[in-house]
């Protein structure tokens, strides 16, 4: 990642995970400490904080949404016996 590159926030798509890496803490040799990294997994519908080049090869992929995608939020939904019922907003 080039140092001054932008960095995007972009929602992971349906059935795709993301896995990363994460510097909890940086290898010191002085005081003979390792560097500790944390693996990360977003999974779909989460957000992802990527370098603008990385969020524009991973959404030719399919692996994230596009950048202009409107949430759908459905009201008056009931999830009763294994079943879904919608019903029409006023």
């Amino acid at each position: 990642m080039a140092t001054n590159e932008k960095m995007v926030e972009a929602v992971v798509a349906r059935n795709r995970t993301i896995h990363d890496c994460v510097i909890v803490r940086e290898a010191d040799k002085e005081k003979n400490i390792a560097l500790e990294v944390a693996d990360v997994i977003k999974t779909a519908g989460q957000k992802v904080r990527l370098p603008e080049s990385e969020v524009v090869r991973l959404r030719a992929l399919g692996y994230l949404l596009p950048a202009k995608v409107e949430e759908v939020t459905l009201e008056g939904a009931r999830i009763s016996g294994g079943q879904v019922s919608i019903n029409e907003a006023d």
